[in-house]
């Protein structure tokens, strides 16, 4: 099977490939109707019972989706349930719904695995979905929580859901240190926020106008026509053991007055003023900022930067000239779709092929149970992460891990005519992500999980055959099979970049089939730093 601008599809084997553009990550999943089949057939027999498998199943294939085992048994948390889970560990076990404001010690339901599916053992799993036993396995939730008072991270097990609340149970997993934290999409941004406005207002009005203009909202210099600086957060790959640093860049964005697409420009105007902080300790007001960088050097305080600029002026280069550009571009674009046909069920057959398909609220897109002519060849094909690495001095150098923001959850829901053609099924998910201001930042209440739908599935003829044949005769006759495609699409946002964060992403992966019962991935190039890695769960 190949991926082909995001795309699994059947075909040759392929080298695989990363491409890095804009915000987008489009991980687009395609199956086609022979691909299962090519395992090594070593027989002139055994390839021409593939063959005839292969036009078999692309000449009678239509798409259905509908309930199915593997749904059932591995399917991701609903909404109404991941709701009913983050409301009893609110009400019964005394955590917090959303990190904030002036409780520091109370445990918080934690990043975007706050409340997701615990998987079942797999033999459980195995024996309902092979038909040895009606019964499903039972469906338990694991949360994930940020415990202060016990310096770490802890992912519980609870359920089973089948019960009433009252029977449920909580079991610990795992736990790590406190410093090793989930993300909060923008609970941490708040909380440093009084941090980094204090380091600013000793830095002074005089210095940071004459450098950048008088774009800083926290000074009452600040004139809303020339725009507005604000901060952005990354991680600190270079944190000292035991310790937990965040690194918040600047950006500015123009006035509203000159683009009506003000916040897309944010993206290319990074400015040269970054703040360290260190946020180790669960209360906020004990962060403290160990280093500032401002154009191009490091600072131990603000008043060590403040006094190698005794003239108050940092001619550093950084320009605002782009902002009186429209940014309209591009000026043509698809019309959207008012019919969106959607699915709360997950199982997907398509010709001589069945499975599920899900998305996670962390890692985004996953199949599970993946068959062809009825023999299992993959029980989970999932994302683990998406990595975007940039390169830099010591002080400057970053990484993204996207499952610690989300790879779903930060999405929208896809657009029919835009995203997928009007005839795809748009299968449900869950969200409890609520946008706030700019960059991607979110308020995260598991409380308040919503359905959304960032996966579609549709059938795609393509513009060339699986066969074709011309009979040298007299008057010659041509004949062939026109080779369709099943498509899973996936489309994940997640926030944007500054400098080449402001191109969205397509993530580009390859595969090959070996054997009937595993598919091996091949070994992945990268390019403009971007990497992405897949977990094949093989039996």
């Amino acid at each position: 099977m190949k991926v082909a601008e995001g795309s699994l599809a059947s075909g040759e084997a392929a080298a695989p490939a990363a491409a890095a553009r804009r915000s987008t990550s489009r991980l687009t999943f395609a199956l086609a109707a022979f691909a299962g089949a090519a395992a090594s057939l070593a027989t002139e027999r055994g390839a021409w019972a593939w063959l005839r498998a292969r036009d078999a199943a692309a000449a009678g294939a239509s798409v259905r989706v509908g309930p199915s085992r593997a749904a059932s048994a591995l399917g991701e948390l609903s909404a109404a349930e991941v709701r009913r889970v983050a409301t009893w560990a609110t009400t019964a076990k005394g955590f917090l719904a959303v990190r904030g404001g002036d409780d520091f010690e109370s445990p918080w339901l934690s990043g975007p695995s706050a409340v997701e599916l615990f998987a079942p053992p797999k033999q459980e799993a195995l024996a309902y979905l092979d038909g040895r036993t009606d019964v499903a396995p039972p469906r338990y939730a694991r949360i994930t929580a940020a415990v202060p008072r016990e310096s770490a991270a802890i992912e519980y097990k609870i359920g089973p859901l089948q019960s009433a609340e009252a029977d449920w149970t909580m079991e610990e997993l795992e736990r790590v240190p406190f410093t090793k934290r989930p993300t909060e999409p923008g609970a941490d941004l708040r909380l440093a926020g009084p941090l980094l406005e204090a380091a600013l207002a000793a830095l002074g009005a005089e210095l940071l106008e004459a450098t950048f203009g008088p774009v800083f909202p926290a000074f009452d210099t600040h004139d809303p026509r020339e725009g507005a600086a604000a901060p952005m957060m990354q991680n600190d790959p270079l944190s000292p053991k035991g310790t937990r640093r965040d690194l918040y860049g600047y950006s500015w964005t123009p006035p509203k007055q000159k683009t009506r697409r003000n916040v897309e420009a944010t993206w290319v105007h990074p400015m040269p003023l970054k703040l360290r902080v260190d946020s180790t300790e669960p209360d906020a007001a004990d962060w403290t900022i160990v280093e500032l960088g401002f154009c191009g050097r490091w600072f131990d305080s603000s008043a060590a930067l403040k006094a190698a600029y005794p003239a108050g002026d940092a001619s550093c280069g950084f320009s605002r000239a782009t902002g009186d550009f429209l940014w309209e571009a591009p000026s043509r674009e698809s019309p959207r779709q008012a019919r969106r046909a959607v699915s709360q069920d997950h199982g997907v057959s398509w010709g001589n092929w069945s499975f599920a398909v899900f998305s996670r609220s962390s890692q985004g897109p996953a199949l599970s149970d993946v068959r062809f002519a009825g023999e299992r060849v993959l029980y989970e094909l999932s994302l683990q992460d998406a990595l975007a690495a940039y390169s830099g001095d010591r002080k400057d150098a970053f990484f993204y891990s996207d499952a610690a923001w989300s790879l779903s959850m930060l999405s929208a829901s896809l657009e029919p005519g835009v995203d997928c053609p009007e005839s795809a099924t748009f299968v449900e998910a869950t969200n409890w992500y609520a946008f706030e201001g700019r960059g991607g930042t979110a308020v995260a209440d598991a409380t308040k999980a919503f359905s959304f739908y960032p996966t579609c599935v549709f059938e795609w003829t393509e513009d060339h055959t699986i066969w074709r044949h011309m009979e040298n005769s007299e008057k010659p006759t041509v004949r062939g099979l026109a080779r369709k495609t099943l498509v899973v699409r996936s489309i994940a946002t997640v926030g944007n970049y500054g400098e080449d964060r402001s191109r969205k992403r397509v993530i580009q992966r390859r595969f090959s089939v070996r054997r009937p019962r595993a598919i091996v991935p091949e070994n992945g190039s990268t390019r403009r730093e971007r990497s992405e890695r897949s977990s094949l769960v093989q039996e």
